[in-house]
């Protein structure tokens, strides 16, 4: 090696480097930031989701009707967002109402920075490998269009929801399935969606999942129950606005599969005279659960190469994120860890990419390719899967490590070497 050579070397150990990277991805993080108007987090006009949660809990205290968008007006002096969920989480906004709303924001912003640092931790130290957690930390940042600063500049529950349903994952792999459900059913409070999760049990080789999984649901209906009987009134007065709201947003604000295909439907067929009369968002929700169908059928296919993998669990939750018919902008947060560390996988082996690659071409050449840009999280996430579920190798013939330090498979013995 020459003089030059040596000098040009890069060492990825050294501490300039490491300095050098550092700084970099400050810069970009700024950058990015600045583009997201995270600033907007702190201002007044910032968290309006939450805004939502504030005076829908002061109008119910006031006897008016938390699902009427007059009733909220009233009480804000303007306009707000809907309140959208169940009558009795209004107990939990509760705990942030400091009697005037910039107060509350605050404290329920210090609480979703706390919530968001514990599932950090979780996720880097649980799921992580050493050597790619300050990548990751990069990713939650910026990753699947920003979706942890879209969550904390629009003030929304997500990250309450998330925080016990991974941790109830991380339960899961550990061979504890009783504190999985309990930690999606707690986390399933606010919207019901969720509870799509409790599938898990079924990519999973744990003793009575059934059980489990049929005691889970009943304990879902027995809760459903006691919000019923606590004030029915509040309560088909909520069933009501869920039916409203469920039809509304697509696109970056809510890119799913759902809207995905709805949309695509009316792009692709709007050009033909032979579609004439037919109602092209009725196809799409029709296709919609033969595509999910297939999508969870090809998941289950992949699985028993990889069940002993601690990959296994991050194949279930990208899986239920591609399946779901509403995945806001800021939901994908569920999926950060899930999608890093198949997207890692994938990238260590090239070959594995080749169906991706394919997928992605398609979509370049699809003739809703402008508006798939708009569900770019969905279709990110679908590329990975891809790359996943069609790799040429079988996941756990790689022989690597598991990703946590228990290095337990999901029935909590040692993992296959």
């Amino acid at each position: 090696m020459t003089e030059l050579q040596t000098r040009l070397t890069v060492n990825p150990r050294s501490r300039g480097f490491r300095w050098g990277t550092g700084a970099l991805a400050v810069v970009i993080l700024a950058q990015a930031f600045r583009s997201l108007e995270f600033e907007l987090t702190f201002a007044p006009a910032g968290q309006w989701d939450f805004e939502s949660y504030y005076y829908a809990l002061h109008a119910y205290r006031n006897g008016a009707n938390p699902y009427d968008p007059d009733s909220l007006k009233a009480v804000a002096q303007h306009a707000v967002f809907p309140f959208a969920y169940p009558h009795h989480t209004l107990a939990f906004f509760a705990l942030f109402d400091r009697g005037e709303i910039q107060a509350s924001k605050t404290l329920f912003l210090l609480a979703k920075f706390a919530v968001l640092t514990a599932l950090m931790l979780l996720w880097t130290f649980r799921f992580i490998p050493r050597g790619t957690r300050g990548w990751f930390l990069i990713f939650v940042a910026l990753g699947l269009n920003a979706a942890a600063p879209r969550d904390l500049t629009a003030g929304n529950v997500s990250l309450f929801e998330i925080l016990p349903i991974w941790l109830g994952v991380a339960a899961l792999s550990a061979g504890h399935p009783a504190l999985f459900c309990a930690g999606v059913i707690l986390g399933a409070q606010f919207k019901l969606q969720p509870l799509l999760l409790l599938g898990l049990l079924w990519f999973t080789d744990v003793p009575r999942r059934a059980a489990y999984f049929f005691v889970s649901l009943a304990v879902v209906v027995l809760i459903g129950a006691g919000v019923y009987l606590n004030d029915p009134v509040a309560a088909a007065a909520y069933a009501q606005s869920s039916t409203r709201i469920a039809g509304g947003e697509a696109g970056l604000s809510n890119p799913s599969l759902l809207k995905l295909l709805t949309q695509g439907a009316v792009i692709v067929m709007e050009p033909y005279d032979v579609f004439e009369g037919v109602e092209r968002r009725t196809v799409g929700r029709a296709v919609y659960p033969v595509v999910a169908l297939t999508i969870v059928l090809l998941t289950l296919r992949t699985l028993p190469a990889s069940r002993r993998d601690p990959r296994w669990i991050h194949l279930g939750v990208v899986t239920y994120a591609l399946v779901a018919p509403r995945m806001k902008d800021y939901s994908w947060v569920i999926v950060l860890p899930s999608a890093f560390e198949l997207a890692r996988f994938a990238l260590r082996r090239p070959a594995t990419l080749v169906p991706a690659a394919v997928l992605a071409f398609v979509f370049l050449a699809a003739p809703m390719r402008d508006a798939m840009w708009t569900y770019r999280p969905y279709v990110l996430t679908f590329l990975i899967w891809t790359a996943t579920v069609f790799a040429p190798v079988p996941v756990e013939s790689e022989g690597e490590p598991a990703t946590h330090e228990s290095e337990t498979d999901v029935r909590g013995s040692p993992a296959a070497p």
